[in-house]
């Protein structure tokens, strides 16, 4: 697992802005007006955005792999983010780099190995924060074959032991939607929500462009 996130960090671009008032949907909701009626980026998530006390937060080894599976909008292909509630520990600012990646889902519906880079933070990032990390080109997840019926998987994996923390939502319901790379594998994390969420956007329209000589005929 060591070689793998260290792989990972060769191939990964630079792309970390501060959490903007996107639209949030929690996941397995349907919202007020149709997931069509808007196709900017939009945030998924199963955490209710409280982590409780500043010991709900979730850690690993180094090389160990932390998911979070969603499943896209209808109308949403790319993955264009992912975000991290980076927990409060006492400490200074977390010193690792946070990579952020995609999965495809295996054959038993888990993080399939290897996965797609989608974005770095270098260490030193604010804690008791949302932290979101951007890939150079967004994940393209419309294949229904790698990504059968929109399910894709988001998280990290981390750089250093214990470092960062990532907050977990203890508040029901609980939605089992949360997954930790052993060993021995992959386990479902079905007491709390963690604090990872997944930006989606669909594909912009392109937009018909009139010229100057069709406007003025309108006219004539």
């Amino acid at each position: 697992m060591k070689a793998t996130a260290i792989a990972l960090a060769a191939t990964l671009a630079l792309g970390v802005l501060p959490v903007s008032a996107r639209p949030l949907h929690r996941s397995g909701e349907m919202p007020a007006e149709p997931w069509s009626a808007s196709r900017r980026d939009t945030v998924l998530a199963w955490d209710d955005g409280n982590y409780g006390t500043i010991y709900d937060g979730v850690t690993g080894l180094l090389g160990m792999g932390l998911a979070v599976r969603f499943e896209a909008p209808p109308w949403a292909d790319r993955v264009t983010g992912i975000q991290f509630y980076i927990m409060p520990d006492g400490t200074a600012d977390p010193t690792a780099d946070l990579i952020g990646v995609v999965w495809r889902p295996d054959a038993d519906m888990l993080p399939e190995t290897p996965p797609v880079p989608c974005g770095l933070a270098f260490g030193g990032y604010p804690k008791d924060a949302w932290l979101e990390v951007n890939p150079t080109q967004p994940v393209d997840i419309s294949d229904p074959e790698e990504f059968p019926d929109g399910i894709f998987f988001v998280g990290l994996y981390w750089q250093a032991m214990w470092n960062p923390i990532i907050g977990i939502d203890f508040d029901p319901p609980i939605d089992c939607q949360s997954y930790r790379d052993g060993p021995p594998g992959w386990e479902n994390l079905t007491e709390a929500d963690v604090m990872i969420r997944a930006v989606v956007a669909g594909t912009p329209t392109p937009v018909e462009t009139t010229s100057w000589t069709a406007i003025k005929a309108l006219f004539r």
